[in-house]
């Protein structure tokens, strides 16, 4: 599932996730199954499309350069 180690209470474990996700096909548009993800999705909704994207962008490249760096130590 995801690389991420450690608890954080927006990361459901695989089975939690799974569980969430089988409730909530054929019943939404957009399946945001785990209930912390929703509480997610509200607030982001909350902010403005450019920032959010503009976020979203800089997230992206720093992730991108972080994978870059792994890779070139090695």
């Amino acid at each position: 599932m995801s690389p991420v180690k450690g608890d954080s209470p927006f990361i459901p474990s695989p089975e939690e996730y799974a569980r969430a996700a089988l409730r909530c096909i054929g019943y939404e548009a957009r399946c945001v199954p785990y209930w912390r993800h929703s509480v997610q999705w509200f607030l982001a909704s909350l902010v403005p499309d450019a920032a959010l994207n503009q976020w979203r962008l800089q997230t992206g490249i720093r992730k991108r350069n972080e994978m870059k760096a792994l890779v070139g130590e090695k």
